[in-house]
């Protein structure tokens, strides 16, 4: 029996899920704005030009704000912060 084990951190599953997310409405017809609602410390990582773990997913996320971008100059994207618990 061969096994794989894989180290999946939070921060590394919201990467991927705004990577999705992006992905997903950057080919949706008439979406001019783009809401990211995670915490800021994933979200941070999207715009972080310092090397760090996920750079591979910042690259990837930003090619497709790039496009979102270049679809229309007007387009935005926001960040909600929205903590992982309530105090």
């Amino acid at each position: 029996m061969t096994q794989y084990t894989t180290n999946i951190s939070s921060t590394k599953v919201e990467l991927l899920a705004i990577r999705y997310r992006i992905n997903h409405a950057i080919h949706l017809p008439n979406v001019n704005c783009i809401i990211i609602t995670d915490t800021i410390l994933g979200a941070r990582q999207i715009v972080d030009i310092l090397i760090h773990p996920y750079q591979l997913y910042s690259i990837m996320i930003s090619e497709n704000l790039k496009k979102f971008f270049n679809k229309n100059p007007n387009n935005i994207i926001k960040f909600w912060d929205c903590p992982d618990s309530v105090k």
